[in-house]
């Protein structure tokens, strides 16, 4: 794979402010390997920025990366090059009114990111009957501290194939957390991606909550995967909730809340 490859194939992040970061940091990784330059020309047409290029030559009939990367990750709309400014990543060089273009150029503070570790991506599994309410507390939560977590009702767009869709966010990141109530198991979904993520090797964090206890007998397959690193919220209360969450942040290093 490419660094192309990798740069496209990155998750976007959910927030607006994670997105115009992750593009700074991805302009400034794709200038240091020579795949655009560190100066932008934008063009825009009534207040819309239309297109973007980059000052560096490619032979004639080659696909310009800086096309491809904005055209397959971004659908052509990537943040606002204002919003770069705003942040820091970007410095206006130049206006030229007649083709109302503006130039910019990469500040030191995009290249910094460069310095930062990616946001740890996380799926998180759960039965929506019994868990939804808590899933989405840990998806804002995990949010809030900077990682990258996918939950599926929120991240499944109209007409996606859901099941490959699924089983490519659950390989391609680095945890799994899955919530498990006393029905969760009985779901063959929830089985399902629980073993795509045992069979691809990830980092689990099973959360029992709402009283789950767990039968050996009916699934003696589960058993190592639900007694590791396993989180209980032992009573049904907003402080227990929240101390399981707070376990989970510091799982992954984080105590900020």
């Amino acid at each position: 794979m490419t660094i192309l490859d990798d740069l496209i194939k990155r998750e976007l992040p959910d927030n607006p402010t994670q997105r115009v970061t992750a593009l700074a940091r991805d302009l400034a990784e794709g200038a240091v390997h020579k795949l655009w330059s560190t100066k932008f020309a934008v063009y825009s047409e009534r207040f819309t920025e239309t297109m973007w290029d980059s000052y560096l030559d490619f032979p004639p009939g080659e696909t310009i990366p800086l096309v491809r990367y904005l055209s397959e990750k971004w659908s052509d709309t990537p943040p606002l090059a204002d919003l770069l400014v705003s942040f820091g990543y970007f410095v206006v060089e130049s206006f030229s009114e007649r083709r109302d273009r503006y130039t910019y150029l990469l500040t030191d503070k995009a290249f910094q990111l460069l310095q930062q570790p990616l946001p740890t991506s996380i799926f998180i599994s759960y039965s929506r009957k019994q868990s939804s309410a808590f899933a989405l507390l840990i998806l804002a939560r995990l949010q809030m501290v900077g990682l990258d977590p996918f939950l599926d009702l929120k991240d499944l767009a109209p007409g996606d194939q859901w099941h490959a869709r699924l089983e490519n966010e659950i390989t391609s990141r680095q945890h799994f957390i899955c919530l498990l109530a006393p029905d969760t198991l009985a779901s063959p979904y929830v089985r399902q991606e629980i073993e795509w993520a045992l069979k691809s090797g990830k980092r689990t964090i099973p959360i029992w909550h709402s009283s789950f206890q767990f039968n050996e007998k009916d699934y003696p397959e589960l058993k190592g995967f639900l007694n590791s690193n396993a989180i209980i919220v032992e009573n049904e209360n907003v402080k227990a909730y929240n101390n399981a969450v707070l376990e989970i942040l510091n799982y992954f290093g984080m105590t900020r809340v």
